[in-house]
């Protein structure tokens, strides 16, 4: 019985959610939806809500659309169903692409663009990389048709497939579609788009060896986000950090760096604490700090284990062999 009730409150509770999102978005143009609709999908589709909350709120948004003939209100119900069944209950894609081509046959551009989005997140997901990135080049040519005001998801998609050509090694044709992204006026609905535009901008250069601009992007992210999200000032301080380590300037990269592990450690976040640990210790290494160096050592080594990241032991060792050398052993 005491379980009943707990979740009677929760399907209680989300719903009154979910209703408060959904109806915020009747008889409004989309560029005032964007807000309400990241809510509401993050909280069926990326929480990923149990199936009786998301038949309660798709009941509702359909009442709701039909009491006032909203017809986008239900085709935002038909398309929030249809990424449920497709990106959390792992259906057959059949309908969600028919949905896709219709609404881009009748011309409505911002469904057609967000259908092909969450088309190309499955194939993705399912590690059929080729359909996703199939999906992602039709969804950019359908972005041309729509403008950042209008379409603020615009900047999230570029930033995806700006992604995509990085994952794939074309990095020149990744930094065209990052750009796009860092070009554009910064609004909270897709800061975090922008962000990752930049900071992925910035490690392609570097991967390029155009350390300039490299320097350029990530002090661009680390001054935005000085006042504004201290999780983005520890990264964007461990990339610049990072940097002045590759260019040997070892005073000016260890102060960057060991911001950059108290931040990720008062967040929890054990990978990026192990990342820049490593160069901290090899930094203390070459200073002859030895103490200083088996610490971040040791630290570095505890993270990657209790994270399972062992990708990172690959730049973990070599400090350590340097550190024995340095003993003597």
């Amino acid at each position: 019985m005491k379980y009943f009730f707990i979740s009677l409150i929760t399907l209680l509770f989300c719903s009154s959610l979910a209703f408060a999102q959904y109806s915020q978005l009747l008889h409004k143009p989309h560029w005032e939806q964007t807000e309400a609709l990241s809510e509401l999908y993050d909280n069926m589709i990326e929480f990923k809500i149990d199936r009786p909350i998301l038949d309660d709120t798709l009941a509702g948004m359909r009442n709701l659309a039909f009491r006032e003939s909203d017809n986008v209100l239900k085709r935002e119900a038909d398309f929030l169903e249809l990424s449920y069944e497709v990106l959390v209950e792992y259906k057959a894609l059949d309908g969600l692409i028919s949905f896709q081509k219709e609404q881009e046959k009748i011309g409505n551009i911002y469904f057609a663009c967000r259908a092909a989005e969450a088309i190309s997140k499955s194939y993705w997901y399912s590690k059929k990389y080729e359909q996703s990135l199939s999906w992602h080049l039709h969804l950019d040519e359908l972005l041309q048709l729509v403008t950042i005001d209008e379409f603020p998801e615009k900047a999230i998609f570029l930033t995806g497939i700006g992604s995509d050509y990085r994952y794939f090694g074309d990095f020149r044709k990744s930094i065209t579609y990052f750009k796009q992204v860092a070009e554009i006026k910064v609004k909270d609905v897709y800061i975090n788009a922008w962000r990752h535009a930049i900071n992925n901008m910035a490690f392609t250069y570097r991967q390029l060896g155009q350390m300039d601009s490299s320097d350029f992007y990530f002090d661009r992210l680390l001054k935005h986000s000085e006042e504004i999200s201290e999780q983005w000032h520890g990264i964007a301080s461990g990339n610049v950090g990072y940097n002045h380590f590759l260019k040997r300037e070892y005073e000016d990269a260890l102060p960057l760096l060991l911001r950059d592990v108290m931040i990720a450690e008062k967040y929890k976040d054990r990978g990026l604490a192990a990342q820049s640990s490593i160069p901290v210790a090899e930094i203390y290494t070459i200073k002859g700090e030895l103490d200083s160096a088996l610490y971040f050592i040791d630290k570095a080594y505890g993270y990657i284990r209790s994270n399972g990241d062992t990708d990172r032991l690959r730049n973990l060792y070599p400090v350590l062999s340097k550190w024995e050398a340095a003993k003597g052993n």
